[in-house]
């Protein structure tokens, strides 16, 4: 199955059975420029890959998976799930001493908070300091070792980098394949959720986004992109494949907002049968 070691926001992971077949059958390097929790990286094992994150915590993560899976997991067996530990843990960022601590350190610390947190979730602060409260389950796999050590292995082949998208556009070639499965479009105003980085992802980053989008296909890569079924994103693809996808999402303060929603797949090639798919956030 190769599933991702990380529980992700917005991830793909029960959308794959139905969005690998909308992906075209060649293509020659992967690249991945908004990382998260990478489900269709694992899935297809690309044998060239360029992964990049602007979460610098996260793509640390990545980075020591690939490689030093063995350090990784012996940290991480240290780690406990109780409140007081976790809000420990969670709070160091705020002090000095985490200037001090090491990548693998840092990595176990990421992957701990994302096993324990409530709903997987990641959010940081203004200042880029995580402020998910303790999620009380029961027992949490903190340490998948077999998920762990497949998907260091499938790491081997990717470069991983902490950029903006922007910096890739001078290695896009012909016949690449770009998966952008960026922070949404809000659907209302109080919908939004900004705090995946310290910066805030808006109006001005989607259209730097298409921008990029068409770079990409002036350049013969194909490109597939995932948002919000909005007017405004419509509108800003306009002119490329848009295909309606039904979600099911979970992950809401209030039981009224969860349910169904509607989102996009767009592509800058055609899709034969455009389908409706359900997966879950």
């Amino acid at each position: 199955m190769n599933k991702s070691p990380l529980k992700w926001a917005g991830g793909k992971r029960k959308l794959l059975p139905s969005i690998i077949p909308l992906l075209p059958t060649e293509y020659n390097r992967y690249i991945e420029p908004f990382a998260g929790g990478l489900s269709l990286f694992f899935r297809l094992k690309p044998k060239d890959a360029l992964v990049c994150d602007i979460n610098e915590e996260l793509i640390n993560f990545y980075t020591v998976l690939r490689d030093t899976p063995d350090e990784l997991i012996e940290s991480l067996s240290k780690h406990f799930n109780n409140i007081d530990y976790y809000l420990k843990i969670r709070d160091v960022d705020r002090t000095e001493a985490y200037k001090d601590w090491s990548n693998i350190e840092r990595a176990s610390r990421f992957l701990y908070l994302n096993k324990t947190c409530w709903n997987g979730l990641h959010r940081v602060n203004s200042k880029g300091q995580f402020n998910v409260p303790f999620g009380c389950r029961h027992n949490p796999n903190i340490v998948d070792e077999s998920t762990l050590r497949r998907c260091s292995r499938i790491l081997t082949t990717a470069d991983l980098r902490t950029d903006d998208f922007k910096e890739i556009i001078p290695e896009i070639e012909q016949g690449d394949l770009i998966y952008c499965d960026p922070p949404y479009d809000p659907i209302s105003k109080t919908a939004s959720f900004t705090g995946y980085s310290k910066e805030d992802f808006g109006d001005a980053d989607q259209a730097r986004l298409k921008g990029f989008c068409e770079y990409a296909a002036s350049a013969g890569a194909y490109f597939a992109v995932s948002n919000s079924d909005t007017e405004f994103i419509r509108d800003l693809y306009k002119d490329y494949c848009i295909n309606t996808i039904q979600a099911a999402r979970s992950i809401n303060s209030k039981g009224a907002g969860r349910g169904k929603v509607n989102e996009v797949f767009i592509t800058n090639y055609e899709v034969e049968q455009p389908t409706k798919f359900i997966w879950e956030m």
